[in-house]
């Protein structure tokens, strides 16, 4: 037969078990708030230490301290995106054992690229990327964003060409914070085999750049090549 469950146990705290066992001399006025104050201290360093303790334990059911996420992440080398969420922060976390097992391959530095908020990114080889002819250089590759997967509207001025230095102007690529920029150049240097070598990194702004999306040449109002914009992995 199955046992009657259990009686959930009280917390322990000093507070209620110095009060069972301090001798009568402090049990007057003055001796028992000295019992208190006491008492006071060490529960406060006990709470102290339990939630250090958990803090780090991704499944505990209380949830996980928000300012314990970043250290839990350098540990798992694993930083926090821009765009993401506690809760979203969280899961990538407990999901670390998956994401290394699959570091270094295309597959991990596109699912890194979504989590990151750029779903829809491509992986192009040298036999693949249509710009350029075929190399031998099996060993390079390209990262691409179709239009509408990210924020860039413009490649920017080149340096020293439309503006002068100190008048306010923003030289590089319009529409993309740097923070949100250096987070997909950490990921890709962070997760791509240890022998590929990212060329660039294109957004397609406007036009059409590759058939993934299922377009075909010919296509009314099809507009080939169109403005893109690239920079430096």
């Amino acid at each position: 037969m199955p046992k009657d469950p259990q009686p959930a146990k009280e917390p322990f705290n000093y507070l209620q078990m110095s009060a069972d066992i301090v001798p009568n001399i402090l049990r007057a006025e003055f001796g028992q708030r000295w019992r208190a104050s006491a008492a006071f201290y060490l529960d406060a360093l006990t709470e102290g230490n339990n939630q250090a303790i958990k803090a780090p334990w991704l499944g505990n059911p209380s949830g996980v301290p928000p300012d314990a996420l970043g250290p839990i992440g350098e540990q798992r080398l694993l930083e926090r995106y821009p765009a993401e969420s506690d809760e979203e922060y969280t899961a990538r976390l407990t999901n670390v054992w998956e994401i290394w097992q699959l570091a270094g391959g295309p597959e991990v530095i596109l699912e890194q690229l979504a989590a990151a908020g750029y779903p829809g990114a491509a992986i192009f080889t040298p036999l693949e990327w249509p710009s350029v002819p075929p190399t031998p250089y099996w060993s390079q590759f390209w990262v691409y964003f179709p239009e509408g997967t990210h924020p860039v509207t413009s490649a920017g001025e080149p340096w020293g060409t439309a503006f002068q230095y100190g008048d306010g102007a923003t030289w590089g690529l319009q529409g993309i914070t740097a923070e949100d920029l250096a987070a997909i150049r950490s990921i890709i240097r962070k997760f791509k085999p240890g022998r590929w070598v990212c060329r660039h990194i294109h957004f397609q702004i406007s036009g059409w750049f590759y058939d993934e999306d299922g377009v075909q040449w010919g296509d009314p109002g099809l507009e080939w090549g169109g403005e893109s914009a690239r920079v430096n992995c």
